[in-house]
């Protein structure tokens, strides 16, 4: 049976609560990350416009080699 966990961001919350949102990842630990990042942003490495908590999840799976989705036409 497959779990989906849906967790909401308050803007900003980084680097205040990084601890916070590291700690609920870890112990989620998904196999597949949602961000709000665009899937053409996501290939070009391009996050300098999106919220530090996305940016944050992203280097999160990205060291845990987590898969990484974004949002776009392709979803």
């Amino acid at each position: 049976m497959r779990q989906i966990f849906v967790i909401g961001t308050i803007p900003t919350m980084i680097p205040g609560h990084e601890a916070e949102l590291k700690l609920l990842l870890e112990v989620m630990n998904p196999d597949v990350l949602f961000v709000e990042i665009t899937e053409e942003d996501l290939k070009k490495e391009n996050l300098g416009t999106y919220p530090n908590e996305m940016v944050f999840a992203y280097h999160w799976a990205r060291q845990k080699e987590k898969q990484i989705m974004g949002f776009g036409e392709n979803i």
